[in-house]
């Protein structure tokens, strides 16, 4: 995997490898379509379909907003391009970075030309926490730049596609010494493969590979173009991997600065102090918005025709003033006193509720909404979800994580009592957003927070708050709710996993391996599969690292082996999951060995072979008191010496538990 947001990373990601073959398929697949356009089709390996989606999520700026970034001195200086060619848009969480950002981006869209009449390239990125993995991850933005770049340079077609070449030559001779190797080595890269990341892998580009077309191709296009990248919330790629593109982004300003047009970048970042900053121009949003946000509250009001405002205009100055600088304080505020219990009350009040809000950071305003979710389970499951989750959720996915919750319903032996209970009927898409009280919303087809600040607030803290405000404890670290919400995200999954056995036992012919068992056809008839399946090691993983006591940790084994079952018989149904869920598979190399033997038992119900189980994924995936637990449980089961677990049982490709263990790194 390549890096993502911080609490994606980590060992709960399973058989993640990056290898050659892959993309040398790729590649020669692409090159040898001789009725096709050799460049479209590479285009299509690096599109993804929420490429764009963050920047269509923004709000756009209210007219009349944004507009003081054009007199701003710094950024001037950056635009006449005589000095440095980086420049950053900053501010603290709320203050309204990513609409200005967007606006900034859209407006240099729309030149054609340059102050010197070169032509204008822009291209860009928004990086976004709640969103995928390739939302969130260097990948994801080295994917969309070279999708943009070649997009729109036609002329620099010809020389991309003799880079494509030449790259998959020296892949081919790669491949080459690899099928030297034995066939066991093969298997053991196709066997990662399918437990990999959903989306990184699907399409099999390597992150060195497209840093290395993106530089030589940004540096080739500046000699004609004046190139213009946007790269908005890189703090919300993980830490390590923002300050290594920083860096590499200043390199490549540098080296392109001689050129004719050269390259500007903008980034955005709440959090500049992580980055060593020694180049570049800045502005930071907070100490200029004041009017941005008046513009903005003015509107609002105006546009509800609440009859306080007409009554008192002043009351727009007046949030703006308290909001001191944070747009989402502003936002939240305004969207609460235009509520029709507020419509008609006096001035008085109106500026009296303000009060009683004022002075406080985003912290306590959100404690203060906190509050109101006092013994409401259900706004706790909901929070759980939102703030851990690995991907974002559908309403289809989130109606039953929400259901299978262990805070709010009971376990179901089959999927009809469980669509029969109250606790799924009585869901739906209003009372989802009537459950976040103001933080959540419903973005395209996924539900998410509002912003990113509510997110870090609940991981931070507020669930642990919320968990004593429903009574479920009286005293909490933050730690431990992490816990709890990680070991309930797991309870979930592994609750629907269980239901998806019982309904194979009762509809056998619905779940033939590689047959009528389809991803498409699985996730249109049970939402959370998907997810259950990929993501259940994930959540299990981070409940081991933040479970303190081990009792807790016994709970939590019994209940997996229980749920999940430890044989490899009883783990059939999640493997065969696994690679139904593998996306693309037979480009990836699952299907077709190196040596394009194929393998006579993976596209049949005979895989898997039946020799992994529980103690092989717990070893990999560095679930180790899961792990230890297995090994006690054998080892009060001997009956001599003989009988102790040997370690070097091989699972479904020859590999050993010992083996797996290193390979990930445990």
């Amino acid at each position: 995997m390549s890096g993502g947001a911080a609490h994606n990373s980590g060992p709960g990601q399973m058989f993640s490898f990056q290898g050659t073959g892959n993309v040398f398929h790729l590649k020669q697949r692409i090159l040898a379509l001789p009725k096709a356009d050799p460049i479209d089709e590479f285009l299509k390996t690096l599109d993804f379909p929420d490429m764009n989606s963050r920047w269509h999520d923004i709000s756009p700026a209210v007219d009349g907003t944004c507009t003081w970034i054009f007199s701003n001195p710094e950024y001037k200086k950056w635009v006449e391009g005589d000095g440095h060619r980086l420049f950053w848009i900053e501010g603290g969480p709320g203050c309204g970075k990513s609409t200005l950002f967007k606006y900034l981006r859209d407006s240099h869209s729309a030149m054609m030309t340059d102050n010197s009449g070169l032509k204008v390239v822009v291209m860009s990125f928004f990086f976004h926490a709640q969103g995928v993995e390739l939302q969130r991850s260097r990948l994801g933005l080295f994917r969309a730049l070279v999708y943009q770049l070649v997009s729109q340079m036609p002329d620099l077609k010809a020389s991309f596609l003799e880079q494509l070449r030449e790259e998959s030559r020296k892949s081919r001779e790669r491949a080459e010494k690899n099928r030297q190797g034995s066939r066991r080595n093969t298997e053991h890269h196709n066997y990662n493969t399918a437990f990999g990341e959903p989306g990184e892998e699907s399409l099999n580009w390597r992150f060195t590979e497209l840093k290395q077309f993106l530089c030589a191709f940004l540096h080739k296009a500046s000699r004609t173009r004046s190139i213009w990248l946007f790269i908005d919330a890189i703090d919300e790629c993980c830490n390590e991997d923002a300050r290594s593109l920083v860096q590499l982004f200043t390199a490549i300003c540098q080296d392109a600065c001689t050129n004719a047009g050269g390259v500007r970048i903008c980034f955005s970042s709440r959090d500049h102090a992580q980055f060593v900053r020694t180049y570049g121009y800045s502005v930071d949003v907070k100490s200029e918005n004041g009017n941005d946000i008046i513009a903005y509250v003015q509107t609002k009001l105006s546009d509800t025709n609440v009859g306080f405002f007409k009554e008192d205009p002043d009351i727009a100055d007046f949030i703006a003033k308290e909001a001191s600088g944070m747009f989402v304080w502003a936002r939240m505020i305004t969207e609460r006193i235009v509520k029709p219990e507020f419509t008609l009350k006096s001035p008085d009040f109106i500026r009296a509720e303000i009060n009683h809000y004022s002075g406080k950071d985003l912290d306590n305003l959100y404690g203060e909404i906190l509050e109101d979710m006092r013994q409401d389970y259900e706004s706790l499951c909901l929070m759980e979800w939102l703030t851990f989750c690995e991907t974002p959720l559908s309403w289809g996915e989130l109606q039953w994580a929400l259901c299978l919750h262990p805070v709010c319903s009971g376990a179901f032996r089959s999927f009809s009592d469980a669509r029969a209970s109250l606790s799924f009927t009585s869901l739906s898409v209003e009372k989802v957003i009537s459950l976040g009280r103001g933080l959540v919303e419903l973005s395209g087809d996924r539900f998410k927070f509002k912003h990113e600040s509510m997110r870090d607030f609940f991981r931070d803290r507020g669930c642990a708050r919320l968990r004593m405000l429903c009574g479920i404890n009286t005293s909490i670290s933050p730690r431990q709710a992490k816990a709890e919400a990680y070991k309930n995200l797991t309870s979930v999954c592994l609750r629907y996993l269980k239901l998806m056995k019982y309904e194979a036992s009762q509809q056998p012919e619905a779940f033939k391996y590689r047959e009528t068992m389809k991803a498409t056809t699985l996730e249109k008839k049970f939402p959370l599969a998907r997810y259950s399946t990929i993501y259940w090691t994930t959540h299990a993983t981070q409940s081991e690292l933040h479970t303190t006591d081990s009792e807790g940790h016994s709970r939590d084994h019994s209940f997996i082996r229980a749920s999940l079952g430890q044989q490899p018989h009883e783990l059939k149904l999640w493997l065969q999951c696994l690679y139904t869920f593998s996306e693309d598979f037979e480009s990836v190399g699952q299907a077709i060995s190196a040596t394009n033997e194929r393998d006579p038992y993976r596209n049949s119900d005979v895989f898997p072979r039946g020799k992994t189980n529980l103690i092989h994924i717990a070893a990999r995936m560095g679930l180790a008191y899961l792990f230890y637990a297995l090994i006690q449980e054998s080892l009060s089961k001997q009956k001599s010496k003989q009988d102790v677990l040997n370690l070097n049982t091989e699972d479904d490709y020859g590999y050993t538990v010992l083996h797996l263990a290193a390979v990930g790194g445990n």
